[in-house]
């Protein structure tokens, strides 16, 4: 049984991350309810016992903290109705874009001392709570918004939370998340994506000379496409910050391979070896 001060929780989005977040909590001995307007996704996540279905009446009943789990520009006008129903509960979200949210919310009238962003840097391809699992935090980072203003218990509330599903904390600025995030995620996605799409007339050869490296590379193009539009306009100007230094990057490659003639020669392309050498440092930064 739990021994944190999160023994309540309203799960509102009964997908692959809201679901995941849900059998976890139930693992660690929390009262979890499920609410999505998905009826379908709701009855499966209800059955595979994430939950029970609907929203806690009465303050005997009232949930420690609520997880907002929805596509991410629904996020601040679900909050605002949340919020009316159980004003100063701790409530959080799982969006990949935070600041854009906080000031989409501050529009709409979030009480952003009570809302805490959040986003677990977990996931996969398919969505749909049918591939869920109860594992899928554990040992992963999980962004936890460090603003002035937010409510001591709100973010309490928060961390617990991360600590009951197996995640690590990872406390930053919503800006400083934004910017992070746009490398790590965002702009791995959108570059699988344009990859993934220039197979898709290629020649039937390339579909058969295609190994490993190629699918795992377009492994996350497979994600929703609306769901992932969304993201990519919440964060764009990180996006396109990341982006820019990045194309033309690519530029300099271009123009010197257009320059090549005759391919025997021993001296290296300095653009193309920039590249092929810092990404020989990242990766090994990485592992």
């Amino acid at each position: 049984m739990s021994q944190t001060s999160v023994q309540r929780v309203l799960m509102v989005g009964a997908g692959l991350i809201g679901t995941s977040c849900a059998l976890a909590l139930r693992q660690a001995g929390v009262k979890v309810w499920l609410h999505d307007l998905n009826p379908e996704h709701l009855q499966q996540a209800v059955q595979r016992g994430a939950g029970r279905a609907g929203l806690p009446e009465g303050d005997a009943q009232a949930p420690d903290l609520i997880v907002v789990a929805i596509p991410t520009p629904a996020v601040p006008r679900q909050v605002v109705e949340l919020q009316q129903r159980y004003p100063k509960v701790a409530i959080t979200d799982v969006s990949s874009a935070s600041e854009g949210v906080r000031r989409h919310g501050r529009h709409v009238g979030v009480d952003l001392a009570w809302f805490v962003s959040g986003h677990p840097m977990a996931g996969g391809e398919c969505s749909g709570p049918s591939t869920a699992r109860a594992d899928l935090f554990s040992g992963r980072s999980w962004f936890i918004v460090d603003e002035p203003g937010l409510h001591p218990a709100a973010v309490q509330a928060v961390s617990e939370l991360v600590a009951l599903v197996g995640a690590r904390p990872v406390r930053a600025s919503a800006a400083q998340h934004d910017h992070a995030v746009a490398l790590t995620s965002h702009v791995p996605h959108l570059l699988a994506c344009v990859l993934a799409a220039a197979v898709e007339q290629a020649d039937p050869l390339v579909v058969e000379l295609a190994g490993p490296a190629l699918k795992e590379m377009t492994r996350v193009a497979a994600s929703s496409p609306a769901m992932w539009n969304g993201i990519l306009q919440a964060n764009a100007a990180a996006v396109v910050a990341r982006l820019r230094p990045m194309i033309e990057q690519m530029h300099s490659v271009v123009s010197q391979l257009e320059s090549v003639q005759i391919p025997e020669t021993t001296q290296p392309l300095s653009a193309v070896d920039e590249v092929l050498s810092r990404g020989v440092a990242g990766r090994r930064r990485l592992l």
